[in-house]
């Protein structure tokens, strides 16, 4: 139902419990539109949508300004007024209250969003559409984007894939600038395809002697000491063998003296000592004393 009466204004609202979608007839007031035409049954012998989206109104509620979104609202510009859908209210938990001449809308949580009046054998809203200016109308009713702003609102999709949806229309509202050109690169999809080769399973420089190579480090200290007071252990791996040894220290200082002892046991073992010690620049290993 609609008010006819010519006082009313296509900007007016009205609060309806009749009708199952928000309308409103101002192309401006939406801050967000997809174009879309379809017919809507039950207003008169038919109306003509020419899309949804949101729209924002200004709501005075005892002398303060609250701002409604109405989501999924539709544009109808033949109809004589604009309706808020008390069922939409409701799909979102709000509710409306009808006393006599005023009618009071609630949010989820109980809070007065807006309020209307008896008029016009309806409840006219006490309020009005947030209307945007015309530089920010025009941008938002620019609807036709480039093959790549395509491809990456379909979330990368081939270009092969645009392509058709584009020639078999599967897809309302999706226009194609035609002066852009079709997308043959994109470097996200190129980053995001990259591989690596897998990191080998054995050195390709292993040591073939046993004592040849050793590898270290220095570990600790541990919260907790141990019965001798250790706190440190360093660990000697044979790059040949994989054999290994563990000693302990008390302090890190001692380090330079387990690689002594470790060497002079590999020397007496395998009859020469070590060509190579691998271990990181921790200054217990790189000092003067073990250069020496």
């Amino acid at each position: 139902m609609a008010a006819n009466d010519a006082e009313v204004t296509q900007q007016d609202w009205f609060i309806d419990s009749g009708t199952t979608s928000h309308i409103c007839t101002i192309r401006d007031a939406f801050v967000n539109f997809y174009s879309k035409k379809s017919s809507v049954k039950g207003i008169g012998p038919s109306a003509t949508s020419l899309g949804h989206g949101t729209v924002i109104v200004n709501c005075r509620v005892n002398g303060k300004t609250i701002q409604h979104q109405l989501m999924n609202t539709l544009y109808i510009p033949d109809m004589p007024n604009c309706l808020m859908s008390v069922k939409w209210i409701g799909n979102s938990g709000g509710w409306a209250i009808f006393s006599g001449d005023k009618c009071v809308v609630k949010s989820k949580s109980g809070k007065t969003i807006t309020m209307g009046y008896g008029s016009h054998m309806l409840y006219q809203l006490d309020g009005e559409a947030q209307r945007l200016g015309q530089e920010r109308t025009n941008y938002a009713a620019t609807t036709k984007q480039t093959w790549e702003q395509w491809h990456r609102k379909f979330g990368h999709i081939a270009t092969q894939s645009i392509v058709r949806l584009d020639w078999e229309n599967l897809v309302d509202g999706m226009t194609i600038d035609p002066a852009s050109n079709p997308l043959h690169s994109c470097i996200s999809c190129i980053q995001a395809k990259q591989t690596r080769k897998p990191f080998p399973g054995e050195a390709s420089n292993r040591s073939k002697t046993p004592g040849e190579r050793i590898m270290t480090d220095l570990w600790g200290p541990v919260a907790v000491q141990s019965i001798g007071g250790y706190k440190y252990f360093i660990p000697f791996m044979d790059d040949c063998t994989r054999i290994g040894q563990v000693l302990f220290l008390r302090e890190k200082s001692e380090a330079v003296k387990r690689v002594k002892d470790h060497c002079t046991k590999v020397e007496r073992q395998f009859g020469k000592f070590p060509r190579w010690i691998r271990f990181d620049n921790g200054k217990e290993f790189v000092n003067a004393e073990l250069k020496e």
